[in-house]
C-alpha cells in the first residue's frame, strides 16, 4: 500500500477547497468564501511549519477542522431550509 506523505494531502486539500470556491463562485456567500479562504491560509501555514522531522502543529490543524465544519453546517443547515 503507498503511503501519502502529509505535503500531498495538505497540496490536495487546498487544491479541493480552492475547487469549490472557483466552481462555486456565485452559489457562496461571502461568509463561506472568507471561511474557506482562511482554510486556505491556514493550511498554507501548516505547510510552512512542518517540516516533517517535527511534530504537526495540531492548533493549526484543530483550526481548519474548525473552519470547515462552520462551513459544512451552515451550509447543511441551509440545505434543510430549501
Amino acid at each position: 500500500m503507498k503511503k501519502i506523505s502529509t505535503q500531498n494531502s495538505v497540496d490536495s486539500l487546498i487544491l479541493g477547497i480552492q475547487t469549490v470556491i472557483s466552481s462555486s463562485r456565485y452559489s457562496l456567500s461571502v461568509d463561506d468564501e472568507v471561511l474557506l479562504r482562511d482554510c486556505i491560509t491556514a493550511l498554507e501555514e501548516f505547510k510552512k511549519l512542518n517540516d516533517g522531522k517535527s511534530k504537526p502543529n495540531l492548533e493549526l490543524l484543530i483550526k481548519v477542522v474548525e473552519l470547515l465544519s462552520k462551513f459544512l453546517i451552515v451550509g447543511d443547515s441551509f440545505q434543510d431550509l430549501i
